[in-house]
């Protein structure tokens, strides 16, 4: 497979996310709706079982909800002034928090910068708060490299919305068909650079998640990928 230039997913594809920091990242949010509301009952499955609703709802559009679309499903009954520091609260504690829960590896870091002397290296990252995925970049290194870097709390749209590929890929300044998509989700990541009409490539680094879709059977990643390293091939 060759490529002029690679587009990276951020979570699982360049940074480990698993049930540990997931945990980690709820305990936080939770921390700032007991200091806005009091004590909190079922903090967690609330705040998973209102994202996932959030996720059905916005699948069709490919709108990319907010911070405040969360806080206000977890909280219905409150007042606006109420909400609106809520909801501010728990923007600054995600800003400041996914820096302290993951991190770009030093050989990854090095896979990148390898790369990038190759080829153009962009990232897209599906996340509500572009600020905090930047400062984690910044600080590991990662953003020198990148020819291009986006985040759909940016821009109100999420993968696998074409939309977001072709921005990405205009920074790039490569055609679609020999830009490759690298991510660890089949649907947002694969799925998406499919229709956008990119190469892809599914990673297993991290996470093993499905290779196929039944609602695209025709479908499937243009390579497996077991590291990043095996781009520099």
């Amino acid at each position: 497979m060759r490529f002029q230039a690679v587009v990276l997913d951020f979570g699982n594809t360049l940074v480990s996310w698993s049930e540990v920091e997931s945990r980690q990242y709820v305990a936080a949010l939770e921390d700032v709706f007991v200091g806005v509301l009091g004590p909190q009952t079922a903090f967690g499955e609330r705040a998973h079982a209102c994202r996932a609703a959030l996720e059905v709802e916005c699948a069709e559009s490919m709108r990319e909800f907010t911070v405040r679309d969360w806080t206000e499903r977890m909280t219905t009954d409150l007042g606006a002034d109420t909400r609106e520091r809520l909801s501010a609260d728990v923007e600054h504690a995600i800003r400041e928090q996914l820096p302290l829960l993951c991190a770009v590896s030093e050989r990854t870091q090095t896979t990148i910068a390898k790369l990038a002397e190759r080829v153009p290296v962009g990232l897209l990252s599906n996340f509500t708060v572009g600020e905090s995925i930047r400062a984690v970049l910044e600080r590991d290194g990662v953003t020198s490299h990148l020819s291009a870097l986006e985040v759909s709390g940016d821009h109100g749209i999420r993968k696998p919305h074409p939309a977001l590929f072709e921005i990405v890929r205009e920074q790039l300044g490569t055609p679609m068909e020999k830009t490759l998509m690298v991510g660890d989700e089949f649907w947002a990541d694969i799925y998406g650079a499919y229709n956008a009409g990119l190469l892809t490539a599914l990673t297993h680094e991290f996470v093993q998640g499905p290779s196929t879709d039944e609602r695209a059977p025709h479908v499937s990643p243009d390579r497996i990928l077991k590291s990043l390293d095996e781009l520099l091939d």
